[in-house]
């Protein structure tokens, strides 16, 4: 490619080479766990998941991991019925089964669930531990292998469907994980891993509270870059992964300080923005963000990480960002 730059610069002279850089390696220095878990995306229960072509494409880009059935939609679903609390939308081919036969095993990808902390099965109280620890045993005695089982979707923001007496409460949440959901998980199955929602910097204080009285196998932490509609392409590409790589920090320093330094962290959520994705989400500017990220999850050791969105959360020019400055 010489004769072409040159011709490009018009035959300037070249620099002198710069001095050969030195590299040391120490055999004896180990880093952080790299896993290919951290190659994820969300599935959700409003898309169909037994059309034709929705497993080939995840295998060819690469994917290793799913998370289910959303997204807030967790604390509304009730998987035994396939229904949500407050009319919400669920496909009808969008159940636990048919996301394993038709996506899940022809990839052989590792699955996460969401289970509901928002509802009961009457939609008029908080969520039911016993339908959480069926659905563990259901997966347990149909083969179906979940490799984390997270309690509540975002519970610490006003936004998710919560019907304790208290919603969006830390030391609800944290008893009702020590008490409820995590007992009775692990009695459907000692091996599943049971998981807690954090937010580090949350007002009031959330993880402080939950780290501390709840009892988890890991946490699962949710980023995005920026609110949609606010999309800029400099900041997305130039800061935004840096500003990641803080925030799983801040996690760290939270588990450090609640006594559980060495829990491991999983990435539930993650992308641009969390809703109405624009041109800038299905552009080469998330991709660069991407490559950033997943140094970062390699670099923090996180053990598990899906983008939002795998499939069905398009939006056109009536909703997402096309800005001509994206």
């Amino acid at each position: 490619m010489r004769p072409i730059l040159l011709a490009c610069i018009g035959m300037a002279a070249l620099p002198a080479l710069a001095q050969t850089a030195t590299v040391t390696v120490d055999p004896a220095a180990t880093g952080a766990v790299v896993t290919d878990q951290i190659l994820g995306m969300n599935m959700a229960n409003w898309f169909d998941p037994t059309q034709t072509g929705v497993a080939p494409p995840l295998k060819t880009a690469g994917i290793k991991a799913i998370r289910w059935p959303g997204g807030s939609a967790s604390d509304s679903f009730h998987w035994a019925t396939n229904s949500e609390c407050s009319n919400g939308y669920v496909d009808i081919n969008a159940t636990f089964d048919n996301l394993f036969a038709d996506v899940v095993a022809p990839d052989k990808l590792d699955v996460a669930v969401t289970v509901n902390y928002g509802s009961n099965a009457a939609c008029n109280a908080g969520g039911d531990p016993t339908e959480a620890a069926a659905w563990v045993s259901y997966a347990k005695a149909h083969g179906d292998k979940v490799s984390h089982w997270t309690v509540g979707n975002e519970v610490y923001g006003s936004w998710e469907y919560d019907l304790h007496a208290k919603p969006h409460d830390a030391a609800t949440y944290a008893q009702a994980v020590a008490t409820g959901f995590y007992p009775d998980m692990k009695k459907a199955n000692r091996k599943a891993l049971v998981g807690v929602v954090v937010e580090p910097g949350q007002s009031p204080p959330w993880d402080s509270i939950v780290l501390s009285q709840a009892k988890y196998d890991f946490v699962e932490y949710h980023y995005y870059a920026q609110a949609p509609g606010q999309e800029s392409d400099t900041y997305l590409v130039g800061q935004a992964a840096q500003d990641f790589a803080a925030g799983v920090a801040a996690v760290k320093a939270d588990l450090a300080t609640a006594g559980h330094p060495n829990t491991p962290i999983y990435v539930g959520e993650l992308g641009s923005v969390y809703s109405n994705p624009g041109v800038q989400s299905t552009s080469i500017t998330q991709s660069l963000f991407a490559g950033q990220v997943l140094g970062e999850l390699m670099n923090a050791g996180v053990s598990r990480a899906t983008w939002w969105l795998g499939y069905g959360g398009c939006s056109d020019a009536s909703s997402g960002n096309f800005s001509s400055s994206l």
